[in-house]
């Protein structure tokens, strides 16, 4: 079995504290991750310094981005160009989809701006075109205070079938794999 922590955030978001070469040393030595994404906020630059370093660290990363659609924030995996923020989330998750990448719904609230709601979750999987591309609920937000929301979260992901991944959402190094994910292998490709 594998362990991936898929909402990680390193210096190139203004609130993360890391360093990449940091947070891939805190992942791989300490938090003996196999996988992680680097998820910075509306930027990838961060995610394709990670992914160039991580051989050096025996760990493997997703080049990702948290965007920030109309409707919330979006966790983005497998991308390598930026999407901009303030998108619908249709529109964001069909830009995600032209990259090939795909997408989970993080620290799901009914409240919140920076949350998405389930009703517009549940309005993008009703469309063919988004539904192939939001394939994610993060049910474990090690960063969230509130049970409710993760019990909340999980229950939507069971009635429409998508993927539940547990996360840290790490700002701060000591949070790195507190929130993890366990996947059959151990690769990237195995977790997706």
């Amino acid at each position: 079995m594998g362990f991936a922590d898929l909402h990680v955030h390193t210096t190139y978001s203004l609130d993360g504290t890391g360093t990449v070469s940091a947070v891939l040393e805190k992942a791989a030595r300490e938090a003996r991750l196999n996988v992680i994404a680097i998820t910075d906020h509306n930027t990838v630059r961060g995610a394709l310094e990670g992914y160039a370093l991580a051989p050096r660290y025996g760990i493997e990363v997703i080049p990702g981005s948290e965007i920030s659609t109309a409707e919330g924030h979006l966790l983005a995996l497998f991308i390598r160009r930026d999407v901009p923020p303030g998108l619908s989330l249709v529109e964001t998750l069909r830009r995600i989809g032209d990259q090939g990448g795909i997408a989970i719904a993080p620290h799901l609230s009914k409240r919140g701006r920076q949350n998405l709601h389930p009703d517009v979750i549940l309005e993008a999987l009703n469309r063919p075109e988004t539904r192939s591309v939001l394939l994610g609920i993060e049910t474990f937000n090690a960063g969230l205070l509130h049970w409710k929301n993760h019990i909340e979260a999980s229950a939507l992901a069971r009635e429409v079938a998508l993927a539940a991944v547990g996360n840290s959402d790490a700002h701060l190094l000591w949070l790195i794999g507190r929130g993890r994910t366990v996947f059959p292998g151990s690769t990237a490709a195995d977790l997706r």
